[in-house]
């Protein structure tokens, strides 16, 4: 759910199911979902709850929370709005890309230099306007 209009008020909870993780590797991937890891039977999703969005020109940083195989850390995620468009249905929407790292080793993994121990995130979403 992401509540985004500008103001003070904003607010931004995005949830990430686990299995949809994707490293380029096939068998990587199914390694990481196991309970060594990932562990996505008991932890389906992760998720990022935003406590204060603060806004700059064109750039705009969530603090928040990120909750992650059953922990939760403190992190803040930068982000850049990056356009508007219209879909063919005429419906209008706003472009966001942005990327955070998190060390996975914090939450209780165990290091492994086969893998390493920071997690990268990259994004790209389109919030379809009410």
């Amino acid at each position: 759910q992401i509540t985004f209009s500008g103001g003070e008020k904003d607010s931004v909870k995005v949830v990430i199911q686990s299995s949809s993780l994707f490293t380029d590797n096939e068998y990587r991937d199914e390694h990481l979902m196991t309970e060594e890891f990932f562990d996505v039977e008991t932890y389906p999703a992760i998720e990022l709850t935003s406590n204060e969005i603060t806004i700059g020109d064109t750039s705009y940083v969530i603090k928040g929370e990120l909750n992650f195989i059953g922990k939760k850390y403190p992190i803040d995620v930068p982000f850049l709005f990056v356009g508007e468009g219209k879909y063919d249905d005429g419906k209008e929407f706003t472009a966001f890309e942005g990327r955070f790292d998190f060390d996975r080793v914090k939450f209780g993994m165990a290091e492994d230099a086969a893998i390493g121990n920071v997690v990268n995130v990259w994004f790209y979403t389109e919030l379809v306007k009410k």
